[in-house]
């Protein structure tokens, strides 16, 4: 800027202040220039910054800037679009190593692949997408009296944007002058990712902007930065805003909204049922928390949402369960979980079974029994859930010197001695023992049982043992000998009769020794065939010597075969008078049974059966007694027959009563055929 002062410089003084007046008269008629700067228009507006002395304070009538500069416009914002490669080759990729196979020719095992040859750049130059242009600066304002009187119009914006009107076009063009009273509308036109938010100024509201130039006015339009929110699954969950704007529920994939310029905006995830909430991509969010947007410009976010995959295990222990791609890790302390994979991913589950288990299948999204892994593609309803199947190990086994089996639903040890069972699952348990041999006990899982019968619950791998163990040697002798009746007078043998006639009960056949215990003085045992092996006879013989005494004595013959023992029984009769014989005859076509009971208990009582074979006396149907013996003699007819009378000793047809015999009697039994 020149300054002119002092009487020297006069001349100069006023040929300056003549071009001064060119330059007013030249502003006042053209209120504005413009100019093209890299592409933009860009006005500079000579407006009044104050009202000069000496002129009315709010009149466009002579105030005007006399001096001043502008300081713009210059770039503040663009990018570097190159360079890059517009013109090369690939060398590559070929062969540098392999060997040659008789059938299949030259096979290459390495191969090299070099890097793409750039042989022609181009760098374009700098494109520039924002200018800023400051405001004409006046160092001085004049006041004059021209015609037309000149209005100036500024206009502004926030955000992105533009406004339009008779001279204007801001974007560039954002100042303009008018004539006095000139109507002007100006209209608004957002760029894409902004919304006409309303103006401030000359003007208020949304509509369109129309005024009169009837004073210096200023004008602002606002537009907001838009926010989109996406959801990659629409009925997977909800986002909303804070403040208010954003509501995206179940049924919206996509929703905007408009906010003040750099205004914070919070958004929240919430999932629905079956899916998770995975996090956020866009406008710089991450994580699974609230997302907080800065609305500088206009922003995207996505909100990723993920199906939720339920995994469930028949038993917490039986094994461990891990997906791939990762996310369900279930071990031996956890019974389910739960976990999300992006919509159509395909996820695998894998099942190791821990020590006494095996995968038997699964139920559920997949259902199919193995011990393969479960392939569950992440699409259609929701959740997807599906049920690892373990089954627990039962082992059996034997102990002992004996031999048997156990026995279990798909057991049987013998050979086949495991198997799996359903997890809680009750089995019977049965020891046999094999002949010769006997159920000793339990050993493991079945120790508490105390008998060959156990019941086990399978809610962890058992182990069961039964022990066999071989049966001792039982036999069995006769419970009653026959009595045997002797007199010192007669003879001093007494008879011969065999007291293990029966083969063994179970063991392995061993010797019997016989023992004879009761005997009164006089009277001798002796055994011959002693220590024989059933079945076998051994005879016992009696000697009663003259000076034994008379009378009825209870006599035991005792087996004895290694810890086992059994005895039988009998009466020695030892009497100075004869014995008396009671025979039993049978008369008549028709069968029956007759028997003789003693009233004294020590004397064995005696059953004839006469049946179809049997005719006449049967020699088993008699015995001896001691004079003064009582007994009964009943009848009993076969079916078919009937029981006619007695004939000899006895008579009529009811039972027979012998009291004191002291005589030999003959007894017949007639059976008639009915």
């Amino acid at each position: 800027m020149i300054y002119f002062a002092g009487k020297k410089y006069l001349i100069f003084s006023l040929a300056f202040f003549a071009l001064l007046i060119g330059f007013l008269y030249f502003s006042a008629n053209k209120a504005s220039e413009s100019y093209n700067i890299f592409g933009h228009k860009v006005s500079f507006l000579k407006r009044a910054l104050a009202v000069a002395p000496g002129c009315t304070a709010g009149s466009c009538l002579s105030t005007y800037c006399a001096s001043g500069y502008d300081p713009g416009p210059y770039c503040v914002g663009g990018y570097d679009p190159g360079p890059y490669c517009v013109g090369g080759y690939d060398p590559g990729p070929y062969c540098v190593g392999g060997f040659f196979h008789p059938r299949f020719g030259f096979i290459c095992t390495r191969a090299y692949d070099p890097p793409f040859v750039c042989t022609q750049v181009y760098d374009p130059p700098f494109v520039c997408t924002q200018v800023y242009d400051p405001p004409f600066v006046c160092t001085s304002t004049a006041c004059g009296s021209y015609s037309p009187d000149i209005c100036p119009l500024s206009v502004s914006k926030t955000g992105s944007g533009s406004v339009t009107g008779p001279g204007v076009n801001c974007g560039g063009d954002c100042n303009e002058s008018y004539n006095l009273n000139t109507s002007v509308s100006l209209s608004p036109s957002s760029s894409s990712g902004y919304l006409f938010a309303g103006w401030e100024g000359a003007c208020t509201g949304l509509g369109s902007c129309s005024f009169v130039m009837n004073a210096a006015k200023s004008v602002m339009a606002r537009f907001n930065p838009v926010l989109y929110v996406n959801k990659n699954i629409v009925a997977a969950g909800a986002v909303v805003s804070s403040p208010a704007g954003i509501s995206c529920g179940t049924t919206c994939g996509t929703a905007s909204a408009a906010f003040s310029l750099n205004s914070s905006i919070s958004l929240t995830a919430t999932a629905a049922p079956g899916y998770v909430f995975a996090g956020w991509s866009g406008a710089a969010c991450s994580g699974t928390g609230s997302c907080v947007v800065t609305m500088n410009a206009a922003k995207s976010v996505t909100a990723q949402f993920n199906m939720i995959l339920i995994l469930d295990k028949s038993s917490p222990g039986a094994g461990v369960v891990t997906s791939n791609p990762a996310g369900i890790s279930c071990g031996t302390t956890c019974k389910n979980i739960e976990a999300g994979f992006p919509v159509n991913s395909t996820v695998t589950l894998i099942a190791a079974p821990s020590q006494g288990y095996r995968l038997a299948g699964w139920r559920g999204a997949c259902d199919f029994r193995g011990s393969g892994p479960c392939v569950i593609t992440m699409n259609g309803s929701v959740p997807k859930a599906t049920v690892a199947i373990f089954e627990v190990l039962f082992s059996a086994g034997k102990a002992g010197p004996g031999s048997g089996v156990v026995v279990s639903p798909g057991v049987e040890c013998g050979s086949d001695c495991s198997e799996y069972y359903p997890d809680g699952f009750s089995i019977p348990i049965l020891a046999n023992p094999f002949i010769n041999s006997y159920f000793a006990g339990w050993q493991g899982n079945c120790a508490a049982s105390k008998d060959n019968v156990c019941l086990v619950q399978m809610s962890a791998p058992r182990s069961i043992t039964a022990v066999f163990d071989i049966l001792p040697y039982l036999f069995k002798m006769p419970d009653i000998l026959p009595n045997l009746y002797t007199t010192k007078k007669i003879s001093s043998n007494a008879t011969v009769f065999n007291p293990v006639p029966q083969a063994p009960l179970s063991g392995e056949p061993k010797p019997v020794s016989l023992s004879v215990s009761g005997l009164p003085t006089g009277a001798t045992a002796t055994v011959s065939n002693n220590n024989c092996v059933a079945p076998c006879s051994s005879s016992v013989n009696i000697s009663v010597s003259p000076n034994a005494p008379a009378g009825i004595y209870p006599i035991t013959v005792t087996g004895q075969s290694g810890s086992v023992a059994t005895t039988s029984r009998f009466a020695l009769f030892i009497n100075e008078d004869n014995l008396f014989s009671v025979k039993v005859e049978k008369k008549g076509d028709g069968h029956g049974t007759v028997r003789v009971v003693s009233s004294d208990p020590l004397i064995k009582d005696i059953s004839c059966y006469f049946g179809s074979l049997a005719s006449g006396t049967v020699p088993a149907c008699s015995n001896s007694y001691l004079k003064g013996s009582n007994f009964i003699v009943s009848a009993t007819a076969s079916t078919g027959s009937v029981f006619a009378g007695w004939g000899g000793a006895c008579s009529g047809t009811g039972p027979c009563s012998i009291n004191g015999i002291s005589s030999g009697k003959n007894i017949t039994a007639n059976f008639k055929k009915q």
